[in-house]
């Protein structure tokens, strides 16, 4: 048997030159120098070694170029657009709401400095009208009490939300609350406040309470300017309050604005109704008349620009016993057990 030839300690290196498109193309398998290399001729390598053979290496293909990215220059610096901001988050007993710091409505009496507004009362207390929200929450649980739970109250004038709110987190589980505001940008406000209080059982419109369905053209004001926005009148009266900035109803700019009657809501149940409407407290009563024959819920009326003696004796004729509560009347029906809990505050 012939001897197996001795495998060498080391491979040996070929190298092969090819003539490609008239370059050199040299390949050294475990060599110590770099092969030659020219621009036509891209490196090939071959390599036998115990008489296994290496295919040529496949050069990678060239990468797309990248477009470059266009830069967009400013024409100038931007400008900051300097403006005033009334709108505001404040820290309040009745929650963190936004609330317009101009809302006031400032004068002096007897040589003393004096004021009213939603707004004045919540920066000077934090607190807006506390003693009648109480006394409206406190009705509420004698609804409960009563009638069982799925209470529907309505909050006709709602302003930023102060009733609303706080309504709308006692009655969690149990009761849903509907507000109303006629002013656009107090609207926007009161549904600002009804997200960041998360009160999702409270829902309100941007709307007008009345005496018929329509449209009513709300002058526009200026939320700059230091003026109670809860005094504003939506329609002009005899003796039109001033509230810190004059309002022209015949020429001036309007918005016009959807009014409801509480009619029209056609509410399966209705519980509570508190009508702070500056002056058209009588007409949203009258169209609220059917609802208030089926339902006789508890209402809260204000009276100081609407005629009393009217609103008393549409309640009277209707069977409610009427109550003093500071600005306002309080009825409760006399077929409703709550009527025994309230005590008029006349003398």
């Amino acid at each position: 048997m012939s001897e197996r030839p001795k495998t060498p300690k080391r491979a040996v290196a070929v190298a092969t030159s090819l003539a490609v498109h008239g370059g050199i193309l040299a390949a050294l398998i475990w060599g110590h120098r770099e092969p030659p290399q020219t621009p036509e001729a891209p490196l090939m390598m071959v390599s036998v070694v115990e008489g296994i053979s290496v295919a040529p290496a496949v050069t990678p293909p060239t990468p797309e170029p990248v477009p470059p990215t266009p830069v967009i220059k400013a024409s100038a610096p931007m400008d900051p657009i300097r403006r005033p901001s009334p709108f505001c988050l404040l820290s309040t007993g009745h929650g963190s709401l936004i609330v317009n710091r101009n809302d006031q409505q400032l004068y002096v009496k007897d040589g003393e400095p004096h004021g009213y507004g939603v707004g004045l009362q919540l920066f000077q207390s934090s607190l807006f009208d506390p003693d009648e929200v109480e006394i409206a929450l406190n009705l509420l649980d004698l609804r409960r009490t009563h009638f069982g739970d799925g209470v529907v109250a309505l909050d006709c004038g709602a302003n930023i939300g102060v009733h609303t709110i706080e309504w709308a987190r006692r009655m969690t589980g149990w009761g849903t609350v509907i507000g109303f505001e006629a002013q656009e940008r107090v609207y926007y406000a009161l549904a600002g406040n009804v997200a960041l209080n998360n009160c999702f059982n409270a829902r309100v419109l941007h709307a007008a309470i009345g005496g018929e369905v329509g449209e009513i053209n709300v002058p526009n004001l200026d939320y700059n300017q230091e003026t109670s926005f809860g005094s504003f009148e939506l329609r002009k009266l005899a003796k039109t309050e001033y509230i810190g900035q004059a309002v022209d109803y015949e020429a001036g700019p309007t918005t016009p604005v959807n009014m409801f009657t509480i009619d029209a809501l056609q509410c399966k149940r209705l519980d509570f109704i508190k009508l702070d409407i500056e002056g058209m407290e009588m007409e949203a009563l009258t169209g609220a008349a059917d609802s208030i024959a089926a339902h006789r819920p508890q209402i809260m009326v204000e009276f100081i620009k609407s005629d009393r003696e009217a609103i008393h004796d549409f309640l009277l004729e209707r069977g409610y016993l009427c109550f003093d509560l500071g600005i306002n009347i309080l009825a409760v029906h006399r077929d409703d057990p709550s009527h025994a809990s309230v005590h008029s505050t006349a003398p």
